[in-house]
């Protein structure tokens, strides 16, 4: 019976590998020839973050795949995100330039699509170039943290509020609590180290800043035609044209690993 058991799960597992191996085949995504000459692309489409599909993990596996095919000329980062999480957006940031430092050869390049801001376009300055369409949504340079108070929407109800803590500062974000003058400065103070982290890639990156403009770093979204007079991208390309008529090739392939199943085991 334990016999029968093994074998049955055995079977299961090759029944559904199968599976995804032809949905593969099917998407043409993993299957499509990469014997021949192409230009890579990776997708970072929707909010970046550790939790969700467009991680820090499932980016680099797609970089490292596009980076060790001989066959692959260049890499395109085509952006569809409004950003996310700081740490993911700089792992990601810092393998880009680590890849380009590697191999000169190896062109990354920046497509924004329809929106590519805030953390987004961290990952964007990595590149080597940054295009985008006149009506793309570009920029956001600047940190977030929202909250909400109840402190008197529970003395109202007659809430009894219960919280037990260890360290003066544990809980400065509780939205039952008072607001507290010495809690909202460590948290500005927090929001100012990574903007200015941020400010400092951008600027380190982009050589081209208007940067006497006083909204640039302001946390400001910028239309696709003002973003390149403020030197925020290099022009105007979308991964088709970009290919074609500066990479000079025009098969593309997407390395986009969330369909592929062979990077499901892969760190």
């Amino acid at each position: 019976r334990r016999w029968g058991i093994f074998f049955k799960f055995i079977i299961i597992i090759t029944i559904f590998i199968i599976v995804l191996l032809l949905i593969n085949i099917h998407e043409n995504k993993y299957f499509r020839n990469k014997s021949i000459d192409h230009v890579a692309i990776i997708n970072i489409n929707g909010t970046i973050s550790e939790v969700s599909k467009v991680n820090a993990k499932s980016i680099i596996n797609a970089l490292n795949d596009a980076f060790v095919n001989k066959n692959a000329k260049a890499i395109i980062i085509k952006i569809n995100s409004p950003g996310g999480t700081p740490v993911q957006s700089n792992i990601i940031y810092n393998h880009i330039k680590r890849l380009r430092k590697i191999d000169t050869n190896k062109r990354i390049f920046s497509v924004i699509e329809d929106v590519g801001t805030s953390g987004a376009y961290w990952i964007a300055a990595a590149t080597e170039k940054i295009y985008c369409d006149p009506c793309s949504m570009v920029g956001s340079i600047g940190v977030m943290l929202s909250s909400f108070g109840f402190s008197e929407a529970i003395n109202k109800l007659g809430v009894e509020r219960r919280l037990y803590k260890s360290g003066k500062h544990k809980v400065i974000i509780d939205p039952f609590l008072e607001k507290n003058n010495e809690n909202d400065e460590i948290i500005q103070h927090n929001l100012d180290v990574i903007h200015q982290t941020f400010i400092n890639v951008v600027k380190k990156n982009r050589h081209n800043l208007k940067c006497n403009n006083v909204d640039l770093f302001s946390g400001k979204v910028w239309v696709g035609r003002d973003a390149v007079e403020l030197g925020l991208v290099d022009g105007f390309y979308d991964i088709y044209t970009l290919s074609a008529d500066i990479i000079k090739i025009n098969t593309i392939i997407d390395y986009n690993t969330n369909t592929n199943i062979f990077n499901i085991f892969k760190w």
